[in-house]
């Protein structure tokens, strides 16, 4: 569970900083003059950068999904042993002969 919430913060932060990135690979954006080649190998830049930003924000929404599960099934286990200690307790309560 560790390791996944690493995992997940890990990929989160790169991915910001993907994001905050994208201005600078904006600037290196050849002018409508440039010859054809320049401008391919542009678009060919941007639309990488674009589709592994993608894959990384869709590998934190997947992970988060994850450890949120992984979470909630830890939860419900605490909870159905507190469920249990509490009826343990109580029967044993009830289960003590008063002392008159």
């Amino acid at each position: 569970m560790r390791r996944l919430k690493i995992i997940t913060n890990s990929l989160m932060i790169f991915g910001v900083i993907m994001m905050f990135g994208i201005p600078f690979v904006w600037l290196r954006k050849p002018p409508l003059t440039a010859p054809r080649h320049d401008r391919a190998v542009f678009a060919v830049t941007l639309t990488v950068y674009m589709m592994v930003l993608f894959l990384v924000l869709a590998g934190v929404i997947l992970l988060a999904y994850l450890v949120m599960r992984k979470q909630r099934e830890e939860f419900q286990q605490q909870s159905l042993d507190n469920l249990k200690d509490l009826v343990e307790g109580t029967l044993s309560d009830h289960a003590k002969t008063p002392e008159e």
